[in-house]
């Protein structure tokens, strides 16, 4: 009898490190929402996420030739974004005037956030429609 239980707690021990080893780690990272690429910054043409979308994962100096949904049919980015996702783990700043510097009013994102309204912030100006210019 002692024999069976002392096997029976074994064979239970081993098939719960078993199941541990299979469990997600604390801190393991999640998916993006559904059409929000990970570890990017993206711009919104309209309040609340709205309208086309663009994203960068590197810095850029100019949008004149980004396009909402990379459609030329659509729009410029340049000065359209009404509401922002930064998916990174980094500090983003939105510029209002494009060139080489990325220079005038700025806009920061901190990492992991989003801004459903670029015109109503407390930390940050009004910035609705003025993007230019990304730096990471």
């Amino acid at each position: 009898m002692k024999r069976t239980i002392a096997v029976s707690l074994g064979a239970l021990s081993l098939t719960a490190a078993g199941l541990v080893g299979f469990a997600p780690t604390a801190g393991a990272q999640t998916a993006a929402p559904a059409g929000v690429q990970a570890g990017a910054m993206h711009l919104y043409q309209n309040d609340n996420y709205g309208g086309g979308t663009y994203s960068w994962t590197s810095s850029d100096s100019s949008f004149a030739n980004n396009y909402w949904n990379h459609e030329s049919s659509a729009g410029s980015v340049n000065d359209g974004a009404s509401s922002m996702k930064n998916t990174t783990s980094q500090v983003v700043r939105l510029y209002q005037t494009s060139g080489g510097s990325c220079s005038g009013d700025r806009y920061t994102a901190d990492p992991k956030s989003s801004d459903k309204d670029l015109s109503s912030n407390s930390s940050n100006p009004d910035f609705d429609n003025k993007a230019s210019c990304v730096k990471f």
